[in-house]
């Protein structure tokens, strides 16, 4: 304990996470099992079947590592199983980063308790920080435990179950200590790809499901260059050598400025309408930033190697690199000038 105090480590937050992650290893029973139970509602039983096919397709087909992660089930009823605070300055779009044994610092926090998050969140707040508290349906442990499947999870379509699957197991197969942003745009960009070639492959009228979701995907390309350029603007605004008033009154314009342009858009699909409450800030545009970096570089392995299994090998190699984007360039230029 004395060397915890130490070290900073924050004992209580440690225990409960603790609780939390022994809650849901207690309560977590075998897919196989729930599935034969015939207490188990149908809905439910398609949805586990549909996981285990697609835990399957990802092991065998992408190659992704074949652990025990998802191959339980843990009700939890339609609560988030985990409440994540994001935080950064009012005036940076650099997010506030917590240090962690083994995986390094993350530009998030997670929290089992949403009032252990609040309570955070209110002392940032309190230090004039932007935060974002929100909650998710799914977290990968990188292998560290038996991550289950949870009740959230299979209320997503067949779909987009497939890309969480596959977004979190990617993480248990490569996670790069301390660098959250490339992380995180992997596992979107693998997840995305992965599902796309299991719709096609395995889910009846799965093009159709594609088509159905280009409009999202679509959407999800537009509003992404809304939050982008919206960042970019801001960083130009709080690199300039005016005072901090100054900033956040140009911060406030900025923003409302792309609320508009983005109710005014003629959105494809609901969830991208934009109500007088948008909630944007900085802790906002760091997390998109996070999850949305640039995926060229994705891409042009992918295309590079033609298969998604091939270009997963390749990012594999990057867990051993300092600088991961920096070794897939290099792989690009030396397989390029192979050909």
């Amino acid at each position: 304990m004395l060397a915890a105090g130490f070290l900073g480590i924050d004992i209580g937050y440690y225990l409960h996470l603790g609780v939390g992650q022994w809650k849901l290893i207690w309560n977590q029973r075998p897919i196989d099992e729930v599935i034969a139970d015939e207490a188990t509602d149908p809905d439910i039983r398609y949805q586990l079947l549909l996981a285990k096919q697609i835990r399957a397709y990802a092991i065998d087909t992408l190659g992704l590592e074949g652990s025990d992660n998802y191959t339980t089930y843990c009700e939890i009823g339609d609560r988030p199983v985990v409440w994540v605070l994001s935080v950064a300055p009012a005036d940076a779009l650099e997010p506030h980063r917590w240090s962690y044994p083994v995986i390094g610092s993350a530009p998030y926090r997670g929290f089992f308790v949403r009032s252990r998050g609040e309570a955070e969140l209110d002392k940032f707040e309190q230090r004039g920080y932007d935060t974002h508290l929100r909650g998710v349906s799914a977290f990968s442990t990188i292998g560290w435990f038996r991550d289950p499947i949870l009740t959230p999870m299979l209320k997503y379509r067949a779909i987009d179950l497939a890309d969480v699957l596959i977004h979190e197991l990617l993480h248990a197969s490569i996670w790069i200590e301390g660098d959250a942003d490339f992380n995180e745009s992997l596992a979107t960009f693998v997840g995305r790809e992965g599902a796309k070639r299991w719709a096609l492959e395995f889910l009846e009228g799965g093009a159709d499901s594609l088509a159905a979701r280009d409009d999202l995907r679509k959407d999800r390309v537009a509003y992404g260059d809304l939050l982008h350029g919206l960042a970019t603007r801001l960083d130009s605004v709080y690199s300039l050598d005016v005072s901090r008033e100054e900033k956040l009154a140009a911060k406030a314009h900025q923003i409302e400025t792309t609320r508009k342009i983005s109710g005014k858009r003629a959105w494809l699909t609901k969830g991208y309408d934009t109500p007088e409450d948008w909630t944007i800030n900085n802790a906002t545009l760091a997390l998109f930033r996070t999850y949305n970096k640039e995926t060229d570089i994705f891409e042009r392995v992918l295309l590079a190697t033609g298969e998604l299994r091939q270009a997963i090998a390749v990012f594999e190699m990057c867990e051993e690199e300092l600088e991961p984007e920096a070794f897939l360039e290099r792989w690009l230029e030396q397989n390029a000038s192979s050909k």
